[in-house]
C-alpha cells in the first residue's frame, strides 16, 4: 500500500530545511489529508513535496532551518519571488496553481491551530486551461496487442509483457487510472466484479467484460509475485511503478507508429470517448471513470456544443421530426 507520509519524512529529514516542531506540524497535516479529507495518497504527496521545495528555498536565503516563526515573518515578495523562481525553471502555469493551493491548504491547517500566515493571502495564480489527453486512434489496442505479443516470444521473462497486456486491458477495457489498476490486489476482483479504490479513497463497482477477465485470470497464473499483497510487480519483485509501464508503452506506440505524447491515461480516455461514440449515457461513462461531477465527464470528453444537440435530438423521448426539424 502506498505511504506518502513514510516517503515524505524521508525527504524531509534527508533535506534538513525545516525544524522538529515544524516537521511535526507536516506530518500531522499529511495525516489528516490522508484520514480526515480522504485525499489520494499522490496528492498528499505532491502537497507535501511542493511545500518541500518552499521550506527548502526558505533554507538556503536565509542559512538556517525554518520554524513557524519565520514563516510567520514572511512578506508577499518573497512568496512571488520563489514563484517567479520556480517559473524560470520551467514549472508549468499548472503545477505553479497547485502549489498555490498547496501553500493554503497547509496556511489553513496552521491558522486552526493558532499559528496565523499572512504572507500566503494574496497569492493567486491563474490556471491555464490544458489539454486533456488525446484517445488513441482507431484500432491501436489492436495493434499494440499484436506487437506485444511478437515481443513476448523474445523476452526472457514472458510474464512481463502478459502483464503489460493486462494493465492495457484495465485501462482500455474498464477504464481505470494507472494509479487504480496498480494498487488492485487479488481480493479487488469478485467473479465479473472489480473493486477500484479511485481518487478521495472513494470505492466504486465495476463490471468486467469477458476479455477484461481472460486478461486477469492468464495474468494470475503467469505472474511469479501475484500475492495479497498485489497483483503487479517489478522483475526484483517490487511494487510495479507507473513510470515502468509508461515507459513499455512508449515503446509500443513507437513500433506501430503511434505519437509518442500519448500516455497511460490515453488508454482511459479512449474507454470513455469509445463508449461515448457507441452511445453510452453520460451518467454510465460519469459512474465508470469514478467522477463524482457529470460536468467532470462532459469536459473530459471534450462535449462541444453540438455534439450534445445532436445526442438531445435523435436520443430524447420527446424528440419527434416535427421537434427536430422545427414548427
Amino acid at each position: 500500500m502506498d505511504n506518502p507520509q513514510a516517503t515524505l519524512l524521508t525527504l524531509y529529514q534527508k533535506a534538513g530545511c525545516c525544524d522538529a516542531d515544524l516537521l511535526s506540524l507536516q506530518q500531522a497535516w499529511w495525516d489528516s489529508l490522508m484520514m480526515g479529507k480522504g485525499s489520494a495518497p499522490l496528492t498528499v504527496r505532491n502537497y507535501g513535496q511542493d511545500w518541500l521545495g518552499l521550506l527548502s528555498y526558505l533554507h538556503a536565503l536565509n542559512q538556517r532551518p525554518v520554524d513557524t516563526a519565520m514563516l510567520q515573518t514572511l512578506n508577499h515578495q518573497t512568496i512571488r519571488d520563489y514563484m517567479g523562481f520556480k517559473r524560470s525553471e520551467g514549472v508549468s502555469q499548472s503545477s505553479l496553481a497547485r502549489y498555490a493551493s498547496s501553500f493554503r491548504h497547509f496556511t489553513r491547517y496552521l491558522h486552526e491551530r493558532g499559528v496565523v500566515l499572512t504572507a500566503f493571502d494574496a497569492l493567486r495564480i491563474r490556471k491555464t486551461k490544458e489539454r486533456l489527453p488525446k484517445a488513441l486512434p482507431p484500432n491501436t489496442f489492436q495493434h499494440i496487442m499484436d506487437t506485444l505479443a511478437a515481443r513476448k516470444v523474445h523476452h526472457p521473462h514472458p510474464w512481463v509483457w502478459d502483464q503489460v497486456a493486462c494493465l492495457m486491458a484495465l485501462m482500455y477495457g474498464a477504464g481505470l487510472r494507472i494509479s487504480e489498476a496498480l494498487s488492485l490486489t487479488p481480493k479487488d476482483i469478485q467473479g465479473d466484479t472489480l473493486t477500484v479504490m479511485g481518487k478521495g479513497s472513494k470505492p466504486r463497482q465495476i463490471p468486467l467484460l469477458p476479455i477484461v477477465q481472460r486478461f486477469l485470470d492468464h495474468h494470475q497464473r503467469v505472474c511469479p509475485f501475484v500475492s495479497e499483497a498485489g497483483l503487479f510487480w517489478g522483475l526484483q519483485h517490487k511494487p510495479l511503478q507507473p513510470a515502468v509501464f509508461n515507459r513499455a508503452l512508449k515503446t509500443l506506440l513507437g513500433e506501430v507508429g503511434v505519437s509518442l505524447k500519448h500516455s497511460a491515461h490515453s488508454l482511459r480516455h479512449s474507454f470513455a470517448s469509445d463508449l461515448l461514440k457507441a452511445g453510452a449515457d453520460l451518467r454510465s461513462i460519469q459512474t465508470l471513470l469514478g467522477h463524482t461531477q457529470v460536468t467532470t465527464t462532459s469536459v473530459y470528453l471534450h462535449l462541444d456544443a453540438q455534439h450534445i444537440h445532436k445526442a438531445l435530438t435523435l436520443h430524447h423521448p420527446r424528440s419527434t421530426k416535427i421537434l427536430r426539424d422545427g414548427l
